[in-house]
């Protein structure tokens, strides 16, 4: 049944509301350090967000790194940092970054190969403690199972437009 055909919200479809408001992450997207580290504090200090997502995949690896690893170094481990790398790694790419981003305390990257590199992902996933999110691998639910069925132990961008719930 369409939530929209049936007039109900999708809430009430998925169980209902626990929460009045969620936390949002805000996005880092400069690409220079030291403004990206000011902006964080700005909304650390102000309250408004303590986690914090950066978009990488356009520089090298070891600089992509460096970046992320001084951001996150100059906001302290109770401040939760994710990447998107966007798909711009190869699986070997990616077996560097992961663990050095892994060292730096970064708690989530998001598609860190190509979408149609299935078990690139769940190789990843299996070998490293940091969390591993497909999300341009995921354009309908049959692509979660999919994942899921190659032993994916990983998270997912669910998009809700995407699935039609």
């Amino acid at each position: 049944i369409s939530s929209a055909a049936s007039d109900v919200y999708k809430r009430q479809l998925l169980g209902g509301a626990l929460h009045s408001q969620i936390p949002c992450l805000w996005v880092l997207a400069s690409g220079d350090t030291q403004r990206d580290i000011d902006e964080a504090k700005t909304m650390i200090a102000t309250g408004r967000h303590n986690t914090f997502k950066l978009k990488i995949g356009n520089r090298s690896v070891q600089d992509d790194v460096a970046h992320v690893a001084a951001i996150k170094s100059a906001l302290g481990n109770e401040i939760s940092i994710r990447v998107d790398v966007n798909q711009a790694w190869t699986e070997s790419d990616a077996n560097v970054g992961m663990a050095l981003l892994q060292e730096a305390g970064v708690d989530i990257v998001e598609q860190p190969t190509s979408a149609g590199q299935l078990d690139s992902l769940v190789r990843l996933a299996d070998k490293y403690r940091i969390g591993v999110m497909a999300d341009e691998s995921i354009s309908n639910i049959n692509d979660c199972f999919e994942l899921a069925k190659r032993g994916f132990s990983g998270s997912v961008a669910l998009k809700l437009s995407l699935i039609h719930i």
